[in-house]
Order: structure tokens, then sequence, then C-alpha cells
């Protein structure tokens, strides 16, 4: 395991030159084979950064965090929008966007490893210089017992335990072997499937909703700011889980009644409310899935509701097609009523707010069945 900060960085380089590269692609099979190079280190990038987030700040901040992270992602959305107007070169705008990403570099010595990760491997010695430095920007004082915390919930570094237990790193495999978090983790991926399949399948038909097609992109990055901000609000007031199903059903609801909208100004407005409500729910379930899966296993939960967000992506492009062919209103409405089975399974995961990340996997298969469970196992990490 190579740890956040490296992994991050390591994504930092693929992206910057997956992303230059690929502007100078001799043919289509080449431009494919490293556009595919490209996605895979972006959206590492994304994952890592995001998991790094949660992990630096504690519960009170961590739906802030996330929310920062989901507008900074819109404004590059409306970025990409206004540049591709004015630039009509793909190849020029391609390494408009990629060549700046080298520049990240120079935030290497202001990224600090995940003090929390470096705990779960047993690494005290290392997080305490990232602990101390973030207590004195804090201005506050390190409990004494925090270390004492950590080893009576025996969080343990995976890589020792394996040599002298004969015991394995934690892996995908940990996940599917508890019962609660292998179910748990399901619905989360298809959560994230259907609110990837909704957010894309919007996004990519902003063109047929009626206008100039670069406006419409703006306008469809430009609401997803004040949904993300919204979300804040509103899920550290009512919860994760009931949000994230109110989210679903309104932008289910907002695309079956698309159907029935001419184009023009009202389609728009109605497409752009349930745009609305899907990148709402988008940032309350990166935050959920975040807050649901241990830290020994949550970069890979995580990578895992990745991998089925994506293979939505590559199902959204054949949806919006089934409108050619079949039925033009039929995209919309698979998109609606996905939308809406979602939101009814979320109301089967347990609520996180204000509770605190957990360390161990016994500990979260533990989290959501009984109070008493949680109580004993909480702690201030």
């Amino acid at each position: 395991m190579l740890g956040r900060q490296i992994t991050v960085f390591i994504a930092v380089g693929c992206t910057a030159f997956f992303g230059t590269v690929v502007a100078f692609s001799p043919n289509f099979i080449m431009y494919c084979a490293i556009r595919f190079l490209l996605a895979a280190s972006v959206m590492g990038l994304y994952f890592v950064a995001f998991v790094c987030a949660t992990e630096y700040v504690g519960p009170s901040k961590r739906t802030l965090v996330g929310v920062l992270m989901a507008d900074a992602f819109a404004l590059g959305y409306m970025l990409l929008a206004v540049l591709a107007y004015f630039i009509r070169d793909w190849q020029t705008l391609e390494l408009i966007i990629s060549v700046p990403v080298f520049l990240l570099f120079a935030f290497i010595p202001l990224f600090p490893e995940s003090a929390r990760w470096l705990l779960t491997r047993g690494d005290i010695q290392k997080a305490k210089p990232i602990l101390e430095k973030a207590a004195k920007c804090g201005k506050v004082t390190i409990p004494l017992s925090l270390y004492d915390q950590a080893d009576s919930i025996k969080i343990k570094n995976p890589e020792k335990d394996a040599e002298n237990e004969g015991e394995r790193a934690p892996s995908y495999i940990d996940i599917l072997r508890y019962p609660n978090v292998r179910w748990r983790t399901l619905n989360m991926m298809f959560n994230w499937f259907v609110n990837n399949m909704v957010y894309y399948g919007i996004s990519l038909s902003t063109a047929s909703l009626g206008g100039n097609e670069f406006v419409a992109a703006f306008c469809s990055a430009a609401v997803e700011i004040p949904a993300y901000t919204s979300s804040l609000f509103v899920i550290e007031k009512w919860g994760r889980r009931v949000p994230l199903c109110v989210y679903l059903v309104v932008g289910g609801v907002a695309c079956i009644a698309t159907i029935w909208i001419p184009l023009g100004a009202w389609r728009i407005t109605v497409a752009m409310i349930g745009k609305f409500s899907l990148s709402a729910s988008y940032g309350v379930v990166y935050i959920y899935a975040a807050e649901l899966f241990p830290t020994p296993v949550r970069s890979i939960g995580l990578g895992l509701c990745c991998m089925a967000s994506h293979l939505s992506g590559i199902v959204t492009p054949m949806i919006l097609s089934l409108g050619l062919v079949i039925w033009a209103p039929l995209p919309l409405l698979i998109f609606g009523v996905l939308s809406i089975i979602a939101a009814l399974l979320a109301l089967l995961f347990p609520e996180t707010m204000g509770q605190p990340l957990q360390e161990t996997m016994e500990e979260s298969e533990a989290f959501g069945k009984k109070k008493e469970a949680r109580r004993g196992t909480k702690t201030n990490l």
C-alpha cells in the first residue's frame, strides 16, 4: 500500500501526461486507448483526493469538505463549456486543460499523508507530526488518550499482521466476507450506478432540450453549484439517508415529466430541476459512501462505487440511443424509474450524520445493527 499522498501525485502525473499526449493521437484507435488511461487517472485522482479530504477532518466538517470538492468539480465543468465555446479545435482545447495539471506537483509539500490512514497501519510515529501540526493550526490540544484509543480499538498495521500473524491485508474480499458490509456495498454501488447514469444522461442530452448547446451545457453545469451548496445545509439538518431519497425521487419524477413537455424553455427548466436534484444526490452519495466504509477499505469501497458508476457511463449512451430506434421518451422513462428505485433502496442505509468514521471491519459490520454496538466502538479519531 503506497498511501494516500503518493497515490494522489501518481494520479496527477498520469492525468497531466495522458491529457497532453491524447492531443497528439495519430488515429482514432490510439485516441480511444489514451482517453481510457486518462479517464482512469482522472477518477483515481478525484477519489483518492476525496478520501484524503474526508479523513483530514472530523464529523462536523466532513459535509463541508465534500460539498466544496463537488463545487470545484462544477466550476471546472462550467469553465470547460466556456473554453469549448471559444476554442473549437479539440486538440488545442485538450492541451489548454491538461498542461496546467503539471502545476499541481508544486503542492506536494502542502499535501500531508492521511494521519488516520497511518494510524490504521500502526505508524503512530509518522502520524504524530501531522496531528501536531494540524492541532497547532487549529489551536487545539491533542487529547492524551488519542493514541490509547487507537490501541484500544486495535488499529493494526495490515502488512505487519500479514507477516506476523498469517493474516492478509484488507482487500475486496473483506468487503464480501461481512454480510452487513456486503449488502451495504452492493446497495451503494447501485446508487452510484443510477446517480451517474441519470446525471450523465441529462448532461449528454442537454443539446436536445432546445437552445444553444454550449449555453445549455454551461447552464447544466451552473445548476450544480446551488445543488451541491443546498445539500450542505439539508444533510446537516436532516441527515444523509432521507435527503438522498428525496433528491432521487425528485430527479426521477422530473425525468419522467420531461417526456410530456415540448422542446423549449419549460422543458429545459424541468430538466434542470432534475439535474439539480441528481447533482445534489451525487454530492450526498459521495459523502455517504466515505462515511459508511471503514478506514482500512475506504479507498477500496469508493473504488467499487466508482467502477459501478462508470459501468453506467458505458451504458448511458446506449440507453440514449434507444430513443432514436424505439421510442424517443424511453431513455427519460428508464432514468426516472431507476432513480425512484434507487431512492427507495437508499432508505435501507444506516444514518451516519454526526457519527465517527468506522475504523475496523468489525466496527463497520456492527454499525447500524444495534445502537449499543455503535456506542461501544465510538472514538474521537
